[in-house]
């Protein structure tokens, strides 16, 4: 049953050194996502569009103006052709209301005038019965106030008779008679005046009311078409506006967010240099000391020295997947030895490990060296046991410096097999 040492002081840096590299990728990943979903950027095509249409709604709502100042000018001029329309009919309502008083004076003096005729008629039968009754006297089968024509010669002979009789009976009924004629020419006059007034007034009062109404629907449709403008004019400008503060907004988060990520950069700079720092000072103090070979037996070897390297991760689950291989934790730098003699069949970068080394020992076996910063050998070239290979390095996907070890059998995409097992099979404890 193999034993494990407590890890040493560099051991225990290098887990260090480790971790703060993978916080530093952690927070490189994370950066944009501290400025905030980006907000909507409106191209420039939309922000152009939406200003030609409120500069269109804007030259509309301008020669509208002036359409509604020529509107209301001719309105202007209609209203005091429509004033004097209705000062005409109010005139005509007035003379109409005059010659209604007038047709009811003339009838009333018509009524009385009648009366009087009337009365001078009984008057003169009464005068004529008295002077009948006092002797003979001519025929009186026709008299002055008789309508018959053939009266005539009579009605002479009894102008005659009552002019000596009854003279002022006769002209009490002649006056009479001629009030009566004057007042019912009068009258109709009257009424002929105010049924023409009454037609006037009816033709004027109907141009008033259209007039009116024309007036009060042209005022009414220019209000509503200045306010229908004035809205879409509103809309469009605020349609700008939105557009113009959402380009503000992506350009302020734009800002914040280049802003974060040049910070971190210079971080990410800083910490690079200071790890740069530190493996010149680890190379500086290898090459001050060498490092003896590692320790083999037979054909075998370890592939680095012991005391450069603790054991990170072994060839088991590790977060989730399986890790086919097992980590040698070391400084920057640390040298990486072949563990057996013969052909390097692959030298360079390589998904996930950032740079390899693949060596092909036959037998279809395989060793295979990962994450390593400088490496020292060349695709095809012969090595043997313990050869400097590579330094150690923590390229691709790495969390820190160190050393990935695998071993393939069949083949370089052969069966992965535990290397701590493989290598203790052949007297190699690592």
């Amino acid at each position: 049953m193999r034993t494990f040492a407590a890890p040493s002081r560099r051991a225990r840096r290098t887990v260090v050194v480790g971790l703060l590299g993978l916080l530093v990728l952690l927070v490189g990943l994370f950066v944009p996502a501290v400025a905030g979903a980006a907000p909507r950027n409106p191209t420039n095509a939309e922000i152009a569009a939406a200003q030609r249409r409120h500069a269109a709604d804007v030259a509309a709502l301008g020669r509208l103006s002036g359409q509604l100042a020529a509107v209301d000018a001719d309105i202007e001029r209609t209203r005091t052709s429509l004033d004097a329309a209705i000062a005409a009919y109010n005139e005509t309502s007035r003379r109409l209301q005059q010659a209604t008083a007038e047709v009811e004076r003339t009838g009333r003096a018509l009524a009385a005038a009648q009366t009087a005729v009337d009365d001078a008629r009984e008057q003169a039968r009464v005068e004529i019965r008295r002077s009948y009754m006092r002797g003979p006297v001519l025929s009186l089968g026709g008299v002055a106030v008789s309508d018959d024509p053939t009266a005539q010669t009579d009605a002479l002979a009894m102008r005659r008779y009552l002019a000596v009789q009854s003279e002022g009976a006769v002209a009490r009924l002649q006056l009479a008679t001629v009030t009566a004629s004057n007042a019912r020419a009068a009258t109709r006059l009257a009424e002929e005046r105010a049924t023409a007034l009454q037609v006037q007034a009816g033709r004027e009062r109907d141009q008033v009311l259209r007039a009116l109404a024309d007036y009060q629907a042209r005022q009414a449709a220019l209000a509503a078409e200045r306010r229908s403008l004035e809205r879409q004019a509103a809309l469009a400008y605020g349609r700008v506006r939105q557009l113009r503060s959402q380009r503000a907004a992506f350009v302020a988060w734009a800002a914040e967010v280049a802003r974060k990520r040049a910070a971190e950069r210079a971080r990410q700079a800083a910490l690079a240099r200071q790890r740069e720092r530190q493996r010149q000072r680890e190379l500086a103090r290898q090459n001050a000391t060498a490092v003896a070979p590692p320790a083999s037996v037979g054909s075998w070897g370890n592939p680095m020295s012991p005391g450069t390297y603790s054991i990170s991760t072994c060839f088991c689950m590790r977060w989730g997947v399986f890790h086919w291989g097992v980590d040698f934790a070391a400084d920057y730098g640390t040298p990486i030895h072949a563990i057996a003699s013969g052909r390097v069949v692959a030298a360079g970068p390589a998904q996930g490990f950032g740079n390899w080394v693949v060596i092909d020992h036959g037998s279809n076996t395989y060793s295979v060296y990962g994450h390593m910063r400088v490496l020292k050998v060349y695709a095809g070239e012969r090595v043997r046991r313990g050869q400097l290979i590579a330094l150690v390095g923590s390229e691709g996907q790495s969390t820190g410096p160190h050393m990935h070890l695998e071993i393939r059998i069949g083949g370089i995409e052969g069966t992965k097999i535990d290397p701590q097992v493989f290598l203790a099979q052949r007297g190699i404890q690592v």
